[in-house]
């Protein structure tokens, strides 16, 4: 038991500590030159002003099957607001070239000047496309122009999807002309390795020659070859997964990918929700569950309290570091942009201005030298560290507990090389506090969007995206996938958009279709449904953790989800099966902000008996 314990304990964590969304550091994120770029949506006022009541029943709506209702429904079932089109596939808003989708400008084959201090230079002709084992016979052709004497410096590298053999020329070296003289420098190139994936921001050269310090280059793609365990998409086959590096690091690789109407989607599971078991497909990726990953712990419709500390930038007086300065810093952090940004995605999706209320608060001007003494850096030293002397040292009176979300801004912080991290519980850490859409990217993990620059995908199809860590250098970042994850559309497919199903305040907490059976794999297992109750009706929540005991057994475990297996050494099974009884004792606390931002807390403690199905029987 304390084995079982111990390794639950572990792996909660490891959750909060390695499982973490986080963002790139911004100086390498890559930043095209895009004219044009869009402006934030208008947000047009919808006559809402509550989220969860309804405010005309005069009049109401059948929404079709493939729409949802921004409206919770009454009794009836009816839409008391609006309906919108659920019917979801995966398409390409950008360009296609080479079967492959590219939200940015597909990058073009780059001028080479032919013409270097008077030689001028030609070549053989060379195909667009070749496929790996293909051998090219390149011959180059330079002329001096000049009626007397010139010369070339030379040296040339190339990628290593290309392996080069020179036949009659050096690495390196000069060359000497006489009047009007001609050479050839001729070599063969193998393609090596398909580059067609890689040409997402430049083109990939054959070779690049430098004549007298310019450059002078060749291009060709390789395609991958005809494979039977490829995927063909129109006129190109792709593997379904892909590393571009023996140790399959960085961003250039994937491990899912589909073919959509001859458009290949590098990280994309679907193309629409026929491709999910028991999931449904939003902008190529198989959503389960809302909010959808792990790190959330609030939704939109909730009142969001949210506290942010800025530490150890000179620009912010060590000076009343107990004062709330959200109104002579909101516009440093770009606090309103983050409002309107969640504001504006809500809107587009549902229709409502009356969802999103983030109460921010701001402490500034903290030194960690004062707070960190063992040289620890990282988030959760951090955050004790300055919890502690926040309270202790200056008597504050902050309570952390108090806050939806807590955002510690510091550049000092450890953050493994990332530019910001979200950890569970609500919790971020960033190493930079000037731009808006970082916390916004940030704050998104915390209502259940996941990262989608991890993958090949995000230079593709997620490219503009604030979870494909546009953060605002494409123009406005697009919601794709997220607004799935964190409840804008209708993952479980019952006809509400999923954020409307979600208490704001509630005021109890209630468990429903409560079982417990013995398997064939010699366990038992225990499920059961949560909900709160608000104003009478049954609503969802974003549960945290569930206690679980069995009195009889002395076995208690903490789990985040409402499942939970006990083998045979942990219960009696043959005991189990002749009662057929069980006592399960379920604890859940709850805790949300109310009306006026004050922390409520709600608590579920109940020990039921309840009927075991054997379905070795």
């Amino acid at each position: 038991m304390k084995c079982l314990i111990f390794t639950l304990n572990f792996v909660l964590l490891v959750i909060f500590i390695a499982g973490c969304g986080s963002t790139r550091p911004i100086e390498e994120i890559y930043t095209p030159d895009v004219p044009g770029t869009t402006a934030d949506t208008p947000i047009i006022d919808t006559g809402f002003t509550d989220a969860d009541q309804i405010q005309d029943t005069s009049t109401f709506k059948i929404c079709n099957k493939d729409e949802a209702c921004n409206q919770l429904p009454l009794e009836d079932s009816h839409c008391y607001g609006e309906c919108y089109n659920e019917m979801i596939y995966l398409s390409c808003e950008g360009t296609v070239v080479d079967n492959l989708c590219y939200l940015l400008t597909p990058p073009e084959k780059p001028y080479t000047k032919d013409i270097i201090d008077d030689i001028k230079i030609t070549h053989s002709q060379i195909p667009d496309y070749v496929y790996v084992g293909d051998r090219l016979e390149i011959e180059l052709i330079l002329t001096n122009l000049r009626d007397e004497k010139n010369y070339l410096t030379y040296g040339f590298k190339n990628p290593d999807s290309w392996e080069i053999h020179p036949q009659n020329f050096d690495y390196e070296g000069i060359l000497s002309f006489e009047p009007k003289e001609e050479k050839r420098l001729r070599f063969n190139a193998n393609a090596i390795k398909p580059n067609i994936l890689e040409h997402v921001h430049s083109y990939i050269p054959i070779i690049t020659f430098s004549f007298n310090y310019t450059n002078y280059e060749l291009y060709a793609k390789i395609r991958f070859d005809k494979r039977d365990e490829y995927i063909k998409c129109g006129e190109e086959y792709f593997p379904a997964t892909y590393c571009s590096t023996q140790d399959c690091t960085g961003y250039s690789n994937y491990n899912s990918a589909v073919c959509c109407n001859s458009i290949f989607y590098p990280g994309a599971t679907c193309c629409n929700t026929n491709d999910c078991v028991n999931g449904t497909c939003i902008d190529g990726k198989c959503i389960y569950r809302v909010p959808s990953m792990f790190l959330a712990n609030t939704t939109l419709i909730q009142n969001n309290r949210i506290l942010i500390i800025i530490s150890d930038f000179p620009e912010f007086p060590e000076s009343e570091l107990c004062r709330d300065k959200y109104k002579e810093l909101k516009d440093k952090l770009q606090l309103d942009l983050i409002d309107e940004y969640y504001k504006t995605i809500v809107y587009n999706r549902t229709g409502r201005k009356d969802v999103v209320n983030f109460r921010w608060e701001v402490l500034a001007g903290f030194n960690s030298d004062k707070f960190i003494t063992n040289g620890d850096y990282t988030f959760q030293n951090f955050k004790n560290s300055l919890n502690d002397y926040i309270n202790s040292q200056l008597k504050c009176d902050i309570n952390f507990d108090d806050y939806d979300k807590i955002i510690i801004i510091s550049f000092r912080m450890d953050l493994y090389g990332f530019g910001g991290m979200a950890f569970g519980l609500g919790n971020i850490g960033q190493i930079q506090y000037s731009n808006g859409y970082l916390t916004a990217h940030e704050l998104c993990h915390s209502f259940g969007a996941s990262d989608l620059y991890l993958d090949m995908g995000g230079s593709f199809q997620y490219a503009t995206s604030l979870m494909g860590n546009n953060l605002g250098q494409i123009g406005f970042p697009q919601d794709r996938v997220a607004w799935g994850e964190i409840g804008l559309s209708d993952v479980n497919e019952n006809g509400v958009i999923d954020i409307f199903e979600f208490a704001r305040f509630p005021e109890s907490i209630v468990i429903e279709n409560i079982h417990a059976k013995l398997t064939q794999k010699e366990s038992l297992e225990i499920s059961f449904e949560p909900y709160l109750i608000e104003r009478g009706r049954k609503m969802r929540g974003v549960f945290l953790m569930y206690h679980i005991e069995l009195p009889e057994y002395n076995q208690i475990i903490d789990t985040p989800e409402p499942f939970i297996a006990f083998d045979q050494y942990q219960v009696d099974l043959k005991k189990i099966r002749e009662t057929r009884k069980i006592k399960v004792r379920i604890v859940i606390n709850y805790k949300y902000s109310d009306n006026d931002f004050k922390r409520k807390a709600l608590n579920f403690d109940k020990t039921i008996e309840i009927d075991v199905e054997d379905q070795i029987r």
